[in-house]
């Protein structure tokens, strides 16, 4: 039997983006009914991106937690022991893992269309000017190679691009021309 079924041991299953997930399910619905019913939900969701984004330097990191079973690193490449050599990780190229108050790329990108959402949610809240701040340093801190940023600024690079992109200039891995309008690029929400 694996580890933590049925034997009592905590298993850990956060997650880093579900936060800005729901304001952008939320604004895309367009449903004003809904949006009321769920005003202190999508408030307090706010109010908690703003914090960290406030705590994290103007983008979104993550801490390992001391829990028991819990993650090293959250993302979209969330890891128990990013050195394992399974799963989902941050590594450098090198094989070290990335110091804490870890900043990946694909938070940053779902965290940009959170503000975008909010802007939508609540039009005269200051979402969009924070949006177009998240974007800034999206774009200074993340290139196209780049898919983490360490709490010192030093940067991660790994294989592939990070949906981040969708906030800055993307190149492609195979060209120096622009890389193509990624899914996020071009959407109100």
């Amino acid at each position: 039997m694996p580890a933590g079924r049925g034997r009592g041991e905590f298993n850990y299953y956060g997650t880093a983006d579900a936060t800005a997930w729901f304001l952008v399910v939320l604004a895309s619905l367009d449903d004003r009914a809904l949006r009321d019913e769920f005003e202190d939900a999508w408030r307090g969701a706010g109010a908690w991106l703003a914090r960290q984004l406030d705590r994290g330097g103007g983008l979104v990191r993550h801490t390992p937690t001391t829990v028991p079973g819990g993650l090293v690193q959250q993302g979209w490449r969330d890891s128990h022991d990013p050195a394992d050599g399974t799963g989902g990780r941050i590594l450098h190229a090198d094989g070290r893992v990335p110091g804490p108050r870890l900043a990946d790329a694909d938070t940053q990108a779902v965290s940009y269309a959170a503000l975008r959402a909010l802007a939508k949610l609540d039009p005269d809240g200051r979402w969009d000017e924070q949006a177009s701040t998240l974007q800034a340093r999206i774009s200074t801190a993340f290139g196209p190679e780049v898919m983490a940023v360490e709490g010192d600024g030093t940067e991660v690079r790994g294989p592939g691009r990070s949906s981040a992109g969708c906030c800055g200039p993307a190149r492609s891995r195979r060209s120096r021309r622009p890389a193509r309008p990624s899914a996020c690029a071009g959407r109100t929400y």
